[in-house]
């Protein structure tokens, strides 16, 4: 299995994101924000973005388009636009998110959408986040009804958890046409949490990603500064007592593994923790 992580938090730029994941050694870089905006909001920029990445392996480009729905002609410019750089970045894969469906959606309804799909995106793989507006129903027939091949879904058990559905259950519907599993977690309230302090049983999902001899992409996406703004910790919440008192037994327990230096008084750079929780993966699956 390969490693990935998103950089793009906060509004940092893509030469920090790069340096990122040099410094952290992973496999294929993900091309998603630059300076916090989506690829529609960086238009302009679309040649320093390019020539920066020249020398980087970019495994996945995720322009955060709308869902592509065929009645809106801006949104089917703007994935043409997106398909063109993804050429030029030399990525063979597109992350999209599809339009609204309802669960009396045919199979050759939804075969035909994204046929139409592929007409625009030719080549390259398509893959599709589980998003708020569809049901797990329509990911499910995507996964068992649809043969087409370069169609590949995105695994993200937080994302399952909230649409109250069982990751565990859904990973054993989808695992077939799934392309990229992404690491997150979430609490009982539906907050952004640390991976392996929420409710996701994210060790089990490790297990069937062996026992399926996945061979896919396994990437970070934490939401960390959604988390750091959770534990109250940009800047310290004392209202937040509870949460900030996890997050210190998190940092004291990853100081004694090696992998940050935490002291009480000061605040663990957000790098740090992303560098731990990378390297958590490598120990798992490399």
């Amino acid at each position: 299995m390969q490693i990935a992580s998103y950089f793009d938090y906060y509004n940092w730029t893509l030469d920090k994101q790069i340096k990122l994941f040099k410094d952290n050694e992973l496999d294929y870089f993900i091309l998603r924000k630059v300076n916090g905006l989506g690829f529609t909001n960086y238009l302009n920029k679309l040649n320093e973005v390019e020539f920066k990445l020249k020398k980087i392996k970019v495994g996945f480009f995720d322009p955060l388009l709308a869902p592509i729905d065929f009645d809106y002609e801006t949104n089917i410019n703007n994935l043409k636009l997106a398909v063109k750089f993804a050429k030029r970045v030399k990525t063979k894969n597109i992350v999209i998110l599809i339009k609204p469906f309802n669960n009396k959606t045919t199979t050759k309804e939804l075969k035909a959408y994204l046929k139409d799909i592929l007409k625009i995106t030719k080549r390259l793989n398509v893959f599709i986040k589980l998003d708020n507006q569809n049901d797990m129903f329509i990911f499910h027939k995507i996964a068992n009804e649809i043969k087409l091949r370069i169609i590949k879904l995105i695994f993200n058990p937080a994302t399952i958890y909230l649409k109250n559905n069982s990751p565990i259950s859904s990973y054993s519907l989808i695992n077939r046409k799934m392309g990229l599993f992404e690491v997150a977690d979430v609490s009982e309230d539906g907050e952004d949490i640390l991976v392996g302090h929420g409710v996701i049983d994210i060790k089990q999902l490790f297990k069937y990603l062996y026992l399926s001899r996945y061979k896919g992409l396994v990437t970070l996406n934490s939401n960390l500064e959604t988390v750091f703004k959770n534990f109250g910790v940009n800047p310290l919440d004392v209202k937040k007592k509870e949460k900030r008192e996890n997050l210190t037994k998190y940092l004291e327990t990853i100081q004694k593994m090696g992998y940050v230096l935490y002291d009480k008084e000061n605040e663990v750079s957000f790098e740090d923790i992303i560098s731990h929780q990378i390297k958590l993966l490598k120990i798992v699956f490399k």
